[in-house]
């Protein structure tokens, strides 16, 4: 009958277990103060530069970021209607009639109707340009 030969070797003894230290120790403080003090100009310029490409990535990641958020999201582009006067007398009287929470409430329900309706143009826009 033919050996069945396994994809993995079997290893027929224990693997040895040592208490080795390992070959990386970290510096002394002596040893960090000796090359800091051996930095001159040319090596501060270095990290400088280091710096500001890291920085300058950072920063283009963030705004990559901040922009396929806001166009996830559909508030890109998006169009805030000017205050009308009408609009700023009903303000006034919530106001004055009720104090701010009120105010807080009539304004939230403008503003939820004004993403309301400029999430029915956008519907709009999309049907249009699918067609």
């Amino acid at each position: 009958m033919p050996e069945k030969s396994t994809p993995f070797p079997v290893q027929a003894t224990k693997p040895k277990v040592t208490a080795e230290k390992p070959d990386f120790t970290s510096p002394s403080t002596g040893k960090l103060l000796s090359a800091i003090s051996k930095a001159d100009t040319s090596t501060a310029i270095y990290a400088g530069k280091a710096f500001e490409i890291a920085t300058g990535l950072v920063a283009v990641f963030e705004i990559g970021l901040t922009l396929s958020v806001k166009s996830f999201m559909g508030l890109i582009f998006t169009r805030i209607r000017p205050a009308h006067e009408e609009d700023e007398k009903r303000l006034q009287k919530a106001y004055n009639e009720s104090g701010f929470p009120f105010w807080m409430q009539i304004a939230l329900r403008e503003m939820e109707a004004e993403v309301e309706v400029e999430r029915r143009k956008r519907e709009l826009d999309t049907k249009r340009n699918s067609r």
